[in-house]
């Protein structure tokens, strides 16, 4: 059985800052981005998210971001584990529909703020 790290096409990117996820229909803070690509985001919350699940995700930016404030995408949580540390948990997002505006602001932002 291959692991969800292989059968991704882009590696995930660790950011040395913290980026907050919001529910657009509910407006509630869900966690804030653990991993991302320009593909998807692995997600830190205080609770479980439920698998299949579509949502409509607003990605927070940096402070001071030029031009944007955050970017909206469509996205299906495709996995929820409990991590290591008690009351987090890590959800897997697969963007379904980005503009390519948000695909640029992502691109630009690993590539200032990736470990």
């Amino acid at each position: 059985m291959e692991t969800r790290q292989n059968q991704r096409k882009l590696r995930r990117r660790q950011l040395i800052t913290s980026l907050p996820v919001h529910d657009l229909d509910s407006g509630a803070l869900l966690g804030v981005v653990h991993d991302i690509t320009t593909e998807g985001l692995c997600l830190r919350a205080p609770d479980a998210k439920e698998q299949e699940r579509c949502y409509r995700l607003q990605v927070g930016l940096p402070e001071g971001w030029p031009g944007l404030n955050s970017v909206v995408v469509s996205a299906r949580c495709a996995w929820c584990l409990a991590s290591d540390v008690p009351g987090v948990f890590l959800a897997g997002f697969q963007f379904l529909d980005i503009l390519p505006d948000g695909v640029d602001a992502i691109e630009q932002v690993i590539i200032r703020y990736g470990k």
